[in-house]
């Protein structure tokens, strides 16, 4: 789940603008006096002599602050004072006299005047009279700014519970709509559109305000239309959201509400789940049976733009891994599977299938977290394959590569995290596959850079799982969250892990880890996109926070 602080907060109140200030005064000496010494504090005089231009110009300029020299004419100056205040809204007065007609600076005081000045002026008393002015408009301006912002606090609040609400019931066409609202709200924005997967295109599900995108797209014709102009694209699990005429200030309030809308995404795609499938448990099949009930899915998936996993399971590998007896099999992979999802295995085989409707890769890769077998390969569709024999071809070359990892070639799963580290230094193990080990001899600041371009390209390609080392201000934790606010930061001072550096990034298109330590001004580490070992690498953090 996302930081939502930014998603909550209005964008930062912006320097308060030059004041406009208005002098009714004949005297050139005074005149002069006024705008040398407003100059220094960058606001703006304007002089003017007489009661006729003085309403004109207050007509045009609506000034913020007006001295007026209440001797002018006969009664003038005093009628000036009382009608520049319904001229000009919220604009404040000082009535000007010389010290022998005083009485008439006070008669000014009854017709609404906030102050008097003596003249002939001094530098000092006007910058006393301005002062006054601007804190008391400061003070104004930053009420205002704080009663807007907890309006806005409260409408984004509002939006995400009703969002929340709409994606636990799995209400997926009503949560669209909420999400189209909620970032108008939030963003300030002209018009949004959301887009969801529809075969191999995105399709345009719910608008707010007159939207100009189109109705359905590829991605990166939509990414192209988003990137004009004033649009902007933000993911939204494996689709995305198109925004029109925001105000730039409010991105990071619109990437987080995203983030946080791409969760509930999940969320409603699994209550959904749950209301269709039967109750009935997960069951083994024969293979081709397991074939036959993937294209099935397949099929289903195309029509209905969802996606489709397809995991294999070497039970046994070269190293010797111990085999299960088969009601044991049964039991455990049960536990993982849900109701709908399917298992495939043919009689003596080394190897179990699973099926799981309704589910991507990232949510595959988490499942394949928690399994305790051997190697595991996973495809999802339509990223990966779009039919059934191509899937489980990858599925099953994913395991190889799996068999191949430094994890077991080093025999790195029983070892602490920095003795990982220390293996992976000593053999990376360069041509174990595709993804393997690659060492690193970086300057610190070239390996924060990559890992924030590692979590950025992640990022692209929809949701992303974050999991990163080191306290607040130390290590990758401060590089990743500024492009990835909502990455779990795991503290290893006083274990097995502390001094290491690491990161596991979980991304719709795979995984990336890199883990290393510091050597004065350099990083000497690892990386890969080898899963295995980046399931390793996030177990080991896990057990530190636990």
């Amino acid at each position: 789940m996302s930081d939502l602080g930014s998603a909550l907060r209005m964008p930062p109140l912006p320097p308060m603008a030059p004041m406009s200030v208005l002098v009714v005064c004949r005297d050139p000496e005074e005149l002069r006096t006024f705008e040398e010494t407003a100059s220094h504090m960058g606001d703006r005089v304007t002089g003017v002599g007489d009661l006729a231009e003085a309403i004109a110009v207050c007509a045009n300029l609506r000034p913020d602050l007006a001295f007026v020299d209440v001797t002018l004419g006969d009664g003038t100056g005093l009628s000036l004072v009382h009608h520049l205040q319904s001229a000009s809204e919220g604009i404040t007065v000082y009535a000007m006299a010389p010290s022998p007609k005083l009485d008439l600076a006070l008669e000014g005081l009854t017709l609404g005047a906030t102050g008097m000045v003596t003249l002939p002026t001094t530098g000092d008393a006007i910058l006393r009279a301005m002062g006054e002015v601007r804190e008391k408009r400061g003070t104004a301006r930053h009420r205002e700014f704080l009663e807007a912002q907890l309006a806005h606090t409260r409408n984004a609040i509002e939006a995400m519970r009703q969002m929340a609400k709409l994606a636990a019931r799995g209400a997926m066409p009503d949560l669209m709509r909420a999400v189209a609202d909620a970032v108008v709200q939030v963003g300030a924005a002209r018009a949004v559109s959301v887009y969801q997967p529809e075969g191999v295109s995105l399709s345009r599900v719910a608008t707010s305000g007159p939207v100009t995108a189109p109705e359905s797209s590829g991605d990166i014709d939509l990414e192209r239309f988003g990137s004009k102009q004033d649009r902007e694209t933000f993911a939204l699990g494996s689709g995305a959201v198109v925004v029109e005429g925001a105000d730039p200030a409010y991105r990071p309030a619109l990437a987080d509400l995203t983030s946080f809308a791409s969760s509930l995404v999940v969320l409603a795609s699994r209550a959904a789940r749950t209301g269709e499938r039967a109750a009935e448990p997960a069951r083994f099949e024969t293979v081709a049976r397991f074939r036959e009930h993937l294209r099935r899915a397949l099929d289903e998936a195309a029509r209905h733009g969802r996606k489709v996993s397809a995991m294999c399971v070497a039970l046994s590998d070269p190293l010797g891994a111990m085999r299960r007896p088969p009601s044991k099999l049964k039991e455990e992979l049960r536990a993982l599977t849900r109701p709908g999802d399917a298992l495939g295995r043919d009689e003596g085989d080394d190897e179990v299938w699973l099926l799981l409707p309704n589910t991507g890769s990232l949510e595959a890769q988490l499942l394949r977290r928690k399994m305790a077998f051997g190697a595991v390969g996973a495809a999802t569709f339509p990223q990966d394959a779009a039919d059934a024999d191509a899937l489980m071809k990858l599925a099953r070359a994913r395991v190889e590569l799996s068999l191949r990892s430094p994890v077991r070639m080093l025999d790195l799963a029983r070892k602490s995290l920095r003795a990982i580290v220390e293996g992976l230094l000593a053999c990376p193990l360069l041509d174990a596959g595709e993804g393997s080990p690659y060492p690193l001899d970086l300057a610190v600041p070239a390996a924060l850079s990559l890992v924030r371009h590692a979590c950025l390209e992640a990022r692209r390609g929809g949701a992303t799982s974050v999991l990163v080392s080191g306290p607040d201000g130390v290590g990758f934790g401060p590089a990743v969250r500024e492009v990835c606010t909502d990455a779990e930061q795991i503290d290893l001072r006083g274990s097995d892990g502390d001094g290491v550096d690491a990161i596991v990034v979980a991304a719709e298109h795979g995984t990336w880890t890199c883990c290393g330590v510091r050597q004065r001004d350099r990083f000497k580490a690892v990386h890969a996109a080898d899963a295995m070992l980046a399931d390793l690498v996030a177990r080991k953090l896990a057990e530190a926070r636990a």
